[in-house]
């Protein structure tokens, strides 16, 4: 019996980091430490947040939701700037480095929609294999690798998710939380009209 794919890719594009943040124009590099290089052995890092929005419309996501996903991670990605970089091993280095600060700067955002049980995914007990339509691909060579990619879903009448994928000799589990707290941040701070600069994060959220 066939089967239809659960998901259909409705658009993929590539987010750039905001250019409100003042940076210099030099392409910057951030070499990796020894801990980091030991998870270069280790494969990508996978996860996913739903979010429940029963009467979600394809209307209403693609207006009103979409581009504030879009904007605040832009917006996140200029506190972030390395993790819109790439991990490389240039010849006169003795390690890899994340090479970032470029014009090419920035990480693929994947767009879809689902038709599968949006209950099921959230809230049961399931085989890892049907979250796998959820997550991004992530593009790895020998020659370089990209840190994050990130997907987000929508399942209408009932709600999104948002997957991500990420590179582990880059980011670990704390680092994700870290990150998806402060674009969940900026996300609300765009909300909210009164904000003047939406774009700012607290001392708890700005990395260093």
């Amino acid at each position: 019996m066939a089967s239809t794919k659960p998901v259909s890719v409705l658009e993929i594009c590539h987010v750039s980091p905001s250019s409100t943040s003042p940076e210099s124009s030099t392409e910057l590099s951030l070499p990796l430490i020894f801990s980091d290089i030991f998870n270069l052995k280790f494969p990508p890092v996978q996860g996913i947040f739903f979010y429940k929005l029963p009467g979600l419309t394809p209307t209403f996501f693609n207006s009103v939701i979409l581009p504030k996903v879009k904007h605040s991670l832009s917006l996140t990605l200029s506190h972030f700037r390395p993790l819109a970089g790439n991990l490389t091993w240039p010849a006169n280095s003795i390690k890899p480095v994340i090479t970032y600060n470029t014009p090419d700067d920035g990480i693929k955002l994947t767009v879809a929609e689902s038709s599968a049980d949006f209950d099921h995914l959230c809230s049961e007990v399931h085989d890892a294999i049907e979250s796998l339509p959820y997550v991004p691909n992530v593009s790895i060579s020998d020659t370089i690798a990209s840190t994050l990619a990130i997907q987000i879903t929508l399942f209408p009448n009932k709600g999104f998710c948002i997957g991500h994928i990420t590179n582990h000799a880059v980011l670990d589990g704390l680092s994700v939380s870290f990150l998806m707290n402060a674009w969940a941040r900026i996300c609300k701070q765009l909300v909210d009209e009164n904000m003047e600069n939406p774009s700012l994060l607290p001392e708890e959220l700005t990395p260093f």
